[in-house]
């Protein structure tokens, strides 16, 4: 049987989303410590649990490793070489949380996954009619329409600019599916391709 891609925490195969060729400023970190030790990690919303390279691991005070029930897959879901889990305490400022660390060979940078993001309050939520309808007031012009150019430009690039592609597939949280949808079929119906 194929294991299922992980929209809710009991499924067998899990997410750690990354564009590897992001520049720096478009990659949020934040120093949080595992069981004391301060890490960099990368917030990675897309990411469905928490994961450190062996090398942060190694930097641990001692810590056992138990056996992953989880496949983790990277970007193009790829598999990622899991050593094990730990059950870890994850502190940023004031918050401390417990929750499962996973430990991969794979990985360079340590990822800060949805449910730490969540619990450790470093994702703001804005009621989305909110902010619209202050931006409507604040600027008409820019909601009518679909906002096309009306001419051509021009986007110059590096002479050493090289092409890429990540074909990493980000899930869309089960409640917003229907939103989503609906938004896409809107884009599509005022010719956006």
């Amino acid at each position: 049987m194929k294991p299922k891609v992980c929209l809710i925490k009991v499924t067998l195969v899990c997410l750690i989303g990354t564009l590897q060729n992001a520049r720096t400023w478009d990659k949020p970190k934040a120093c949080i410590r595992v069981n004391g030790t301060a890490l960099h990690f990368r917030i990675d919303s897309g990411a469905d649990v928490t994961i450190i390279s062996h090398d942060d691991f190694k930097r641990l005070p001692i810590t056992c490793l138990s056996k992953s029930e989880l496949s983790l897959l990277g970007p193009e879901k790829r598999p990622l070489d899991v050593m094990g889990k730990m059950n870890s305490t994850l502190s940023y400022s004031d918050t401390d949380i417990v929750q499962d660390v996973y430990v991969s060979r794979s990985l360079t940078q340590p990822h800060l996954g949805w449910p730490a993001i969540k619990r450790m309050g470093l994702f703001s939520h804005l009621s989305n009619v909110e902010v619209v309808e202050r931006y409507r007031l604040m600027f008409p012009a820019l909601f009518i329409g679909l906002g096309k150019l009306e001419q051509e430009c021009h986007i110059e690039l590096t002479p050493d600019a090289q092409p890429h592609c990540l074909y990493a597939l980000r899930s869309v949280q089960l409640p917003l599916q229907e939103t989503v949808n609906a938004e896409l079929q809107r884009l599509q119906d005022e010719g956006v391709k």
